[in-house]
């Protein structure tokens, strides 16, 4: 324990002694984070918007207007056998007539003409995120009995898809870039930090000193660099989300950004998880680089 103590103070001590070179990796690996955790901050609101949507996505199934209870209600256990479901609705034939007299009551003379009702029966599912079309087709709902249409809001399920699909493809581009610029920027201030202490490397190591004593210091630093780095980021991120909210709630009063209510959700900023889990990995990232800096720095000299 002792010793970890002693290494840490010796690293904190090299962070001092090389301010400048600390500031300018901090400000790098802060600014890496900044883009990386604002590109996390629109994914995580953008799926909850979406996972909105999805309670917006209803798919229905007709049913044909000589089924009985019986056959109604036997279509209805088959439903409730589907995951990703939220919520099944029985819409007769009776009541979607009332439904577009309600929605059309200068049509209404003429639906009072009609002899027979010609609209089916029908099923109203509200689906979520995790349903898949499959999974209607793998429990036959379409061959049932007197079951004669399901219209599935394609276009819907499609775009919303699609918007997920993109939300994914640009987060593993952002977070790759991300993982690249820190090992690099940590690589890259390890290497210069050994460059400036070659002569003192040469002295410790006639006298006897060990690799591991030589350095550990270097890989402590480069941890609390990723860690402070990305506190710093997260700091300032969070900073100015405050002052955009700030001015979303202003938008009444003129304010320039648009009012992001229409969308129907509070936004939200990082979940804990994330939070958590942004500084852990900028202080992974920062091992690595400087596990290839030093040992490129160790082969050669």
């Amino acid at each position: 324990m002792e010793t970890i103590f002693y290494y840490t103070i010796r690293a904190f001590q090299d962070m001092i002694s090389n301010r400048f070179m600390t500031l300018m990796t901090l400000m790098t690996i802060s600014l890496c984070t900044i883009i990386m955790a604002a590109s996390l901050l629109f994914y995580e609101n953008g799926a909850r918007l979406i996972r909105f949507w999805y309670g917006g996505i209803h798919i229905v199934i007709y049913v044909d207007s000589q089924a009985s209870l019986a056959d109604i209600e036997s279509i209805k256990e088959k439903i409730n056998k589907i995951g990703g479901i939220n919520g099944i609705s029985y819409v007769s034939k009776a009541e979607a007539l009332e439904d577009i007299k309600a929605s059309f009551p200068s049509s209404t003379r003429y639906l009072d003409d009609l002899r027979e009702n010609p609209l089916p029966h029908a099923f109203v599912l509200a689906v979520s995120e995790k349903f898949d079309r499959d999974m209607l087709n793998s429990h036959n709902i379409s061959t049932l009995p007197h079951v004669e249409s399901i219209e599935y809001g394609e276009s819907w399920i499609q775009g919303i898809e699609a918007i997920l699909d993109l939300f994914r493809l640009s987060g593993a581009v952002i977070g790759t870039l991300f993982f690249i610029a820190v090992i690099f920027v940590t690589g890259n201030a390890v290497s210069i930090s050994l460059y400036v202490r070659r002569e003192e490397f040469v002295i410790m190591r006639l006298v006897g000193a060990t690799e591991r004593f030589m350095t550990l210091p270097f890989y402590i630093i480069s941890v609390i660099q990723g860690v402070l780095g990305a506190l710093l980021g997260i700091g300032i991120l969070g900073f100015l989300y405050s002052i955009m909210i700030s001015l979303m709630e202003q938008g009444e009063t003129g304010s320039p950004l648009p009012d992001f209510s229409i969308f129907a959700i509070e936004l939200e900023f990082l979940s804990l998880h994330a939070l958590a889990l942004i500084p852990l990995t900028a202080a992974l990232l920062c091992w690595i680089g400087c596990f290839f800096a030093l040992g490129h720095f160790l082969k050669k000299n």
